[in-house]
């Protein structure tokens, strides 16, 4: 009868590891419920644990978390997988799944394995078998990993591929020309210059891309992201070690590059040679959202862009009245000084130091394990200590760096007119790191004073902050 029928949950996963690979959830499931047919049993529930390792205990697995729930209260008396491993690969895990298994009387089966007679001692040994051979396996892997990256960490050595940009054939030796190229585009983005901007100059220089063609703003960011430029080997987007090669930029520079070009915050959509000074730095005094510009009849504006009776303010008029204050403030070396060095209070030399001390301990880490003298545990609990001292001190260092960008500036005879002289998306980085600009709400009418001909512009709408 259909109430005597064992109630079994198919439980399907698959991830990243091979064990199954190329056999989806989907497969998995199809192959499962073939084996309930033969069986006679019915199913309960499909169970899921898509894309998610039965290795990895940070991320957990809320699907395995259900099928224990339903064995325990007997929702489940059955359990259908497609492989043992699909189910653990840790022997503890298996453990604590026997425990269960026998005190419920569940019956458990597999799609690869057959039946797994869990209640005597030759099915409980097949099932442990299974589970040891996984979890050797995955260590294996990581074994594999950590000795690699110690080894490349240690040697440096270039591993060949398509030239890089800056470098020749050999892709150790500097190619000046396109070092040259790339030190002067990590300058300006540490200036605040835009990449659309950017990438337009350097194609104009007449600078290409090691294929000949002229740069796009991705390949040109692509260039300037490489760990290579400060002669740091990596390895899957992380850096592992120091590499043989000289380096084009200073690891300083780098990190403060990479810091500006990877930031969330980071407006892409300004600077392709417009001459809206404020779009994207000057906010709407109502909303607080960033004010873009826009055609008002004739007339161009900043408008705030969820709803123009916000605010709606003359660009030019704006822009002029922007540049004059900032201007002003750029003539003030104690302002100029305080909104431009960043780099205050960082003790560059001594946080250098201890980067170059925890990026040695890191090293050893590797080299340590590779020769038996760490485990694998004691390998990543090292690690991570360091790994977040380090990432800090490289924060402060890239922080003291991205301040060189106005250097000029502050070595100027004239500041203000460097700042007059220069493009608009240049001025644009300035103006932000000098002011915080808002549009305030204008009253209706003409403002006092006014005369025929002249705009309805009240500049006391416009409020400039120095920022401090």
């Amino acid at each position: 009868m259909e109430e005597t029928r064992p109630r079994a949950a198919i439980y399907v996963r698959i991830s990243n590891d091979k064990a199954g690979a190329g056999l989806g959830v989907q497969r998995q499931e199809a192959d499962c419920r073939a084996v309930a047919a033969r069986l006679g049993w019915a199913v309960a529930e499909v169970i899921d644990d898509n894309d998610l390792s039965a290795y990895d205990r940070r991320k957990g697995r809320p699907g395995y978390k259900r099928l224990l729930a339903g064995l325990r209260s007997g929702e489940f008396t059955a359990v259908i997988a497609w492989h043992a491993d699909r189910l653990h690969r840790r022997t503890a895990e298996l453990e604590q799944f026997l425990d269960l298994i026998e005190s419920t009387g569940a019956k458990v089966a597999t799609v690869q394995g057959g039946d797994l007679d869990l209640s005597s001692p030759d099915g409980r040994m097949t099932a442990k078998l299974l589970a040891t051979i996984a979890q050797r396996e995955i260590e294996h892997g990581r074994e594999r990993m950590i000795r690699a990256k110690a080894q490349a960490a240690a040697s440096g050595q270039w591993r060949g591929g398509r030239r890089p940009y800056g470098y020749e054939d050999d892709g150790v030796t500097i190619r000046e020309e396109e070092a040259a190229t790339i030190r002067y585009a990590a300058a300006q983005v540490l200036a605040g210059r835009s990449m659309r901007a950017l990438t337009a100059e350097v194609n104009a220089a007449g600078a290409r891309t090691t294929t000949g063609k002229p740069f796009t703003g991705t390949t040109l960011r692509v260039v300037l992201l490489r760990a290579r430029n400060a002669a740091m080997i990596e390895h899957k987007g992380e850096v592992i070690g120091a590499a043989a090669w000289p380096p084009i930029l200073d690891e300083d520079t780098w990190r403060a590059v990479v810091g500006i070009l990877t930031d969330p915050a980071r407006i892409t959509n300004t600077g392709d040679g417009s001459p809206n000074l404020l779009t994207g730095v000057a906010t709407c005094g109502v909303c607080g959202l960033a004010c873009q510009a826009g055609k008002s009849r004739e007339l161009t504006v900043y408008r705030c862009p969820q709803d123009g009776r916000h605010v709606a303010r003359s660009r030019d008029l704006t822009d002029e009245l922007v540049r004059d204050v900032i201007v002003e403030l750029l003539r003030r070396p104690e302002a100029l000084r305080r909104a431009l060095s960043p780099a205050d209070g960082v003790d560059l030399d001594g946080t250098r130091a201890e980067v170059a001390a925890l990026t040695a301990r890191l090293d050893q880490l590797g080299l340590d394990y590779a020769d038996g003298m760490l485990t694998a545990a004691q390998v990543r609990t090292a690690t991570e200590r360091l790994q977040s001292r380090l990432d800090d001190a490289r924060d402060r260092l890239a922080t003291a760096a991205a301040s060189t960008g106005f250097e000029d500036l502050a070595a100027a005879p004239d500041p203000g007119q460097m700042f007059l002289d220069a493009p608009v998306d240049r001025q644009r980085a300035i103006v932000r790191a000098l002011a915080d600009v808002v549009i305030l709400p204008s009253p209706r009418g003409r403002p006092a004073g006014w005369k025929p001909g002249q705009p309805y512009f009240r500049p006391e709408t416009i409020r400039i902050t120095p920022k401090a």
